[in-house]
């Protein structure tokens, strides 16, 4: 099924994750596995029964699935890179996607590869570090690490303020539109300028 995402955790095991919010897991050689959910407007990864190291994810979800517009955004690919020790998890993000854009200079819509990286510390909040920028709380009740967000933002950032397509800089902009017309010379203007002509 197209609604199916499968991940492979860094060897370790195998996920199967997201079939119309139906949740399926599926060992891999037998061995434990951690879990990210891939729901509407969502990426979650399960913390409950992920062991403690390195980890890896390698995701393709839908732009609904990371909160992004999916007229706007196609071929959405996520690598994920945790080191997680229990208590703490460090995240490293690498994203990239096809965005749709509408040329500035020509106006015209063109289709250009985008990519960002992001890292952030999941930490508990007793610690010092959970109030500062890139970190994030992790409460020691929590099961689950949403990164939606952290996906939706880098990707948002990673497309180009000014957007110009394709050879489109070579193109020639008009920078007038339109004769210009008699009939919009102010007629104040019109019988100085014939009184001018009558005294040369």
């Amino acid at each position: 099924s197209t609604d199916s995402h499968i991940v492979q955790n860094a060897g370790r095991g195998v996920c199967i994750v997201s079939v119309k919010k139906k949740f399926v897991y599926l060992p891999f050689y037998g061995c434990a596995t951690s879990t990210i959910r891939l729901k509407r407007d969502m990426l979650l990864i399960d913390i409950r029964s992920l062991k403690i190291g390195h980890h890896e994810f390698n995701l393709t979800p839908s732009p609904d699935e990371a909160g992004l517009d999916p007229e706007l955004f196609r071929d959405l690919r996520v690598d994920v890179g945790m080191d997680y020790d229990g208590k703490k998890a460090f995240v490293g993000i690498d994203c990239s996607a096809v965005a749709s854009l509408l040329c500035d200079r020509t106006l015209e819509s063109f289709e250009r590869p985008v990519k960002g990286s992001y890292s952030v510390l999941f930490s508990p909040a007793e610690q010092d570090e959970a109030n500062e920028e890139g970190v994030r709380t992790l409460e020691a009740t929590d099961e689950e690490i949403d990164i939606t967000d952290i996906v939706r933002d880098t990707i948002l950032l990673a497309v180009p303020i000014r957007k110009i397509a394709p050879g489109a800089e070579e193109v020639a902009v008009p920078t007038a539109f339109g004769a210009p017309s008699d009939s919009s010379i102010d007629p104040r203007w019109e019988a100085l300028r014939a009184l001018k002509e009558q005294s040369e």
